[in-house]
């Protein structure tokens, strides 16, 4: 099912220390990305009537560390029409959005599709350094925050180009602050390029994230995994903090790299896939075919073998 999105909801044009948004109409397992910005740096509490767990996915600097911008995520749970979410606790000034995007994983993070890229501009300095995505029709997404409040227009970057806008605030209430949001797909992983937009020259924050399409699975930044005799190397996945990476048939076990965070592992053409287990976060390491896997465990950068398993001294370096 690919991405699409649904709809959006905006905080009033004049929030000052607290924002409430009332939600459309969603479906179970719509994913509802609520962003604001406020003159400080602290979160925020986060409340309303919909009852959903809402998860803070970035929190971005701006105007020399003294403001910041937040983007936090919910998985509907059903039709929340009517109700709300609010954020308090905020300084100053503050202006909230909320989008609704239909077709992303129903399960895990749902904005994990690309590690999260953010910064701080500069007056003039309006573009964002490109992110990566990790799947075939992902959707990345520009936010963009001001204080004052200052209108964003012709979101763009290489790949997948033009991005719509989906929803921005001006907020009058206080110094005044402003936020918008812009997406599209990009139906090919890879490299986006530098994000671009146009606005009246001022210090802003800035950050990146892509949503992950139906069909892809997203893992934590920390697992191990074992492999059975009776897994196909078609349909065997390696991870990499958010990347999920899909083995083809037609590549070998002697050529490919298993890459996890600071983990990466070479198979040998003439090892089995028995109890093979992989270990991510620890070491970097080239197993030879001479090596029995059964039952190994590898923890802090040692080993410890079962009884009876041939032992052939294995060497582990920690990446930088």
């Amino acid at each position: 099912m690919a991405i699409s999105f649904i709809n959006f909801a905006l905080g009033a044009t004049n929030s000052t220390t607290s924002f409430s948004i009332t939600i459309p109409a969603t479906q179970a397992n719509d994913i509802l990305i609520l962003e604001f910005t406020h003159r400080g740096t602290g979160n925020g509490t986060i409340g309303g009537t919909s009852g959903l767990t809402w998860t803070l996915k970035h929190s971005q600097l701006y105007a020399s560390s003294t403001f910041s911008g937040k983007t936090y995520w919910a998985r509907a749970t059903g039709n929340h029409s009517g109700q709300t979410v609010t954020g308090s606790g905020l300084i100053n000034s503050c202006a909230a959005i909320l989008t609704v995007y239909r077709g992303a994983v129903t399960s895990g993070d749902p904005l994990a599709d690309a590690t999260i890229v953010g910064e701080q501009n500069a007056s003039a300095d309006e573009t964002q350094a490109q992110i990566t995505t990790a799947t075939n029709g992902a959707w990345p997404i520009l936010v963009v925050v001001n204080s004052p409040d200052l209108a964003i227009a012709t979101q763009a970057c290489t790949s997948p180009g033009t991005l719509t806008e989906r929803a921005e605030r001006l907020s009058t209430g206080g110094t005044d602050t402003s936020i918008a949001h812009a997406s599209a797909e990009k139906t090919t992983a890879g490299g986006t390029g530098s994000f671009t937009w146009t606005q009246s020259d001022a210090a802003s924050g800035s950050w990146e994230v892509a949503i992950v399409p139906q069909g892809a699975t997203t893992y934590p930044q920390s697992f191990s995994e074992t492999w059975s005799r009776s897994e196909a190397l078609t349909t065997k996945a390696t991870h990499k903090l958010s990347l999920s990476e899909t083995w083809q048939a037609s590549e070998s076990i002697s050529t490919k790299l298993v890459k996890t965070l600071s983990f990466a592992e070479t198979w040998v053409a003439s090892e089995t896939l028995a109890t093979k287990t992989v270990f991510i976060n620890i070491i970097q390491e080239t197993w030879q075919a001479a090596e029995v896997f059964t039952a190994q465990f590898i923890a802090g950068g040692g080993e410890l073998l079962a009884a009876g398993i041939g032992l052939v001294r294995r060497v582990f370096t920690k990446q930088s």
